[in-house]
């Protein structure tokens, strides 16, 4: 149920200077470290989701959350791979695989995002 995302770009960098033609360079920056703060929980809740082997409504919200966050900050990558994600969980599909996309994005976005 995922789609091959490595072509898709990391980030979309005109999504960033909107964010801060809107908000101010403090202001874009404030969002997208609160961002990173709450997708690293939202992971840290997802891996534990998975590794247990509990495919529920927990691991559909938090790859939605996700996927909302990323929207709004233009991670293009990972907003695929939460959607991807959530999908394959509210099928009730072994989650591993999108899971593991789900965490390469977020390596990578984390990454450009630093």
């Amino acid at each position: 149920m995922t789609q091959d995302i490595a072509g898709l770009p990391v980030l979309d960098d005109g999504r960033f200077g909107e964010l801060e033609a809107d908000f101010g360079p403090e202001g874009a920056r404030e969002i997208v470290d609160g961002f990173v703060q709450e997708t690293d929980r939202q992971l840290g809740a997802i891996v534990a989701a998975v590794t247990a082997g509990t495919i529920d409504e927990t691991l559909v919200r938090e790859a939605h959350g996700v996927k909302g966050g990323a929207m709004l900050v233009g991670a293009t990558r990972l907003q695929q791979a939460a959607y991807d994600l959530e999908r394959t969980a509210r099928a009730g599909v072994d989650p591993a695989h999108a899971a593991a996309v789900l965490r390469d994005a977020w390596a990578a976005t984390r990454a450009r995002l630093a």
